[in-house]
């Protein structure tokens, strides 16, 4: 039949070349997805642990700067405990800001302790009053000279055993991460206030935040 129509078909296809231009092409484009999203995740993680350590620091200044600012002493101590490692703690003696009849200091003095423990990497703080026999021997507070590694260890351990009850104890947590803490205090020679320097070594998912915090305290 002249009148119809041949209709031609191409069934070819594609062609190796085109076929493995196109593979490359896919894999190119989702190489760089991949690496967006890996740069993003890892992007987001820095930052979110870097606000979590920030957070707990903020949590340690605001506590001590309490603290520090009506003590009028100041110390720190360590001791090996029984399992081998080094704890750390600092101590104020200190009124309670709230409390501020001058007359009754002597009634109202408190010793803050911020201790920190190695194998649980946290700050962990208590307070009993200045007065409490535990922490004086020979007129002197919580003195290296008086205490061993032993006493410092059952004065922070357990109430049963005569100890503070510091130690291990979940409701004074103050701050997780930490690494490692310090403490010393000088005078202002241009106010002749007490200046309490801490520094602070924080560790979270492989990133490490150090940094002091430099407080005042107005009697000492």
């Amino acid at each position: 039949m002249n009148g119809m129509r041949q209709i031609h078909t191409d069934n070819s296809g594609y062609s190796l070349v085109e076929l493995i231009v196109t593979i490359l092409v896919m894999s190119m484009v989702t190489g760089m997805v991949v690496m967006l999203i890996t740069t993003s995740r890892n992007t987001y993680k820095i930052v979110n642990t870097d606000a979590q350590l920030q957070g707990e620091v903020q949590t340690i200044k605001n506590f001590i700067s309490e603290i520090a600012i009506e003590a009028s002493s100041n110390g720190e101590f360590s001791y090996v405990t029984s399992e081998g490692y080094t704890n750390k703690c600092i101590w104020f003696i200190a009124r309670e800001n709230e409390e501020t009849d001058i007359l009754a200091d002597s009634l109202r003095q408190y010793c803050y302790f911020i201790l920190y423990e190695q194998k649980d990497k946290v700050l962990r703080y208590g307070r009993i009053p200045a007065s409490d026999p535990r922490i004086v021997k020979n007129d002197r507070i919580l003195n290296p000279i008086d205490f061993t590694s032993t006493d410092y260890e059952q004065l922070m351990g357990p109430v049963a055993a005569g100890g503070l009850g510091i130690s291990g104890d979940k409701y004074g947590l103050l701050a997780n991460y930490i690494e490692s803490i310090s403490c010393s205090s000088t005078k202002d020679s241009r106010t002749a206030r007490g200046l309490i320097t801490v520094g602070l070594r924080l560790e979270y998912a492989d990133q490490e935040y150090v940094t002091t915090l430099n407080l005042e305290g107005r009697n000492f």
